[in-house]
């Protein structure tokens, strides 16, 4: 005999980074490409030393004469402050001039994926549970599509995102969290139970 049920669990994660996204302008001077990526990661070092930067979109200005390239580095949350400031003066103090272009505070992908690895474990070990309590085992497990909602420092959802409504998992419309991502995992499950010791007795 086959018992089919749904069951569902949820995590919160909290991001504590913040990643940075600047742009670097300066002139050539007759240096090469390497020498100026040198000079504009001692630049950036100097906003953070201890942050592995990453460079991109480097780029030869048409006039032959300057350069741009993009820094980014993810930084704790507790030092995201004052940053344009801080890259306006480095500016001032150097050849080269630094300006922020983006400060994005999302939850890093790969935080996301061991999150939702670790609810799959958790709802396998519970279909198990319940597989031994119907006196079966487990045949087969489907996972849906994992959906989670952001929450903003003021405890209100910020964005749903997912294949199937945050209602259809039972999620609450609102909940009273700090800058976090509540994930929620559903999953079909299959329970063979062994009806031999029924028809035994039948």
């Amino acid at each position: 005999m086959k018992i089919r049920f749904d069951l569902t669990d949820e995590v919160t994660i909290t991001n504590s980074t913040v990643k940075i996204t600047a742009w670097i302008n300066g002139v050539i001077n007759g240096q090469d490409r390497p020498a100026l990526e040198e000079a504009s990661l001692e630049m950036v070092k100097k906003l953070f030393p201890d942050a592995k930067w990453a460079f991109s979109n480097f780029t030869f200005q048409p006039d032959g004469f300057t350069f741009r390239v993009q820094a980014s580095t993810r930084i704790d949350a507790t030092q995201n402050d004052q940053l344009e400031q801080k890259a306006a003066k480095l500016s001032e103090q150097g050849k080269l001039t630094l300006s922020i272009y983006n400060l994005d505070p999302s939850i890093p992908l790969f935080q996301k994926r061991e999150a939702e690895s670790n609810l799959r474990v958790a709802l396998i070990e519970k279909a198990k549970a319940e597989a031994a309590k119907l006196g079966g085992r487990v045949s087969n497990i489907t996972f849906t599509e994992a959906v989670s909602q952001q929450f903003a420092n003021n405890g209100r959802a910020m964005m749903a995102s997912a294949s199937y409504s945050l209602e259809s998992v039972g999620a609450p419309a609102s909940a009273s969290l700090g800058h976090s991502e509540k994930i929620y995992l559903s999953a079909n499950i299959t329970v063979r139970a062994d009806d031999s010791k029924d028809q035994s007795e039948g």
